[in-house]
């Protein structure tokens, strides 16, 4: 299912299907591989409707051949923040082009369309691609954990961007 709201130019986001079950390590959240009979489980719980919960994950595919090369999970736990984290597809090359562009998609779907008061999202500060396009959609950095994430060379900071719904900013409070 494809909607024009949320696709983009090499990428769309989508709802999860049964089918997905096959590409669990593209979209699921996890260090660890996720075999079919553990992705199906997580599949067979989630509900109808996205905002029926909490913790919701959307799926990244590319539009040229749909196939999943991410995911996007969704965190609020009471409607008016949410937090998103990306989990790309371990073989990708280009992971940090494809998460800017999600950023670019959803996070004024959030905001805008949504009204979320904030919008959260993690990053790295080796992901300048993506922390580019946070700051282009209007997300401010609101803080930093130095040395936080593990690469295969060291370490990195782990960085916090919000994006505030104007409707809910107090001006000059």
């Amino acid at each position: 299912m494809r909607v024009g709201y949320l696709t983009g130019e090499r990428i769309y986001l989508r709802p999860l299907e049964e089918a997905d079950q096959e590409t669990a390590t593209a979209w699921f959240d996890s260090p660890f591989p996720i075999n079919g009979t553990r992705a199906k489980t997580f599949l067979d719980e989630q509900p109808v409707h996205w905002w029926d919960q909490s913790d919701h994950t959307l799926v990244i595919a590319r539009v040229e051949d749909d196939s999943p090369i991410g995911g996007l999970n969704l965190w609020s736990e009471n409607r008016r923040i949410v937090v998103l984290r990306f989990h790309m597809a371990p073989v990708l090359d280009d992971v940090d082009a494809l998460r800017a562009e999600a950023v670019r998609i959803v996070v004024p779907w959030l905001r805008d369309e949504h009204e979320y008061m904030v919008v959260e999202l993690y990053t790295a500060d080796d992901e300048p691609e993506t922390v580019a396009a946070a700051e282009g959609v209007g997300m401010k950095l609101a803080y930093r954990l130095r040395e936080f994430l593990a690469r295969p060379g060291g370490r990195v900071d782990e960085l916090s961007y919000v994006a505030t719904n104007p409707r809910w900013e107090v001006r000059d409070a």
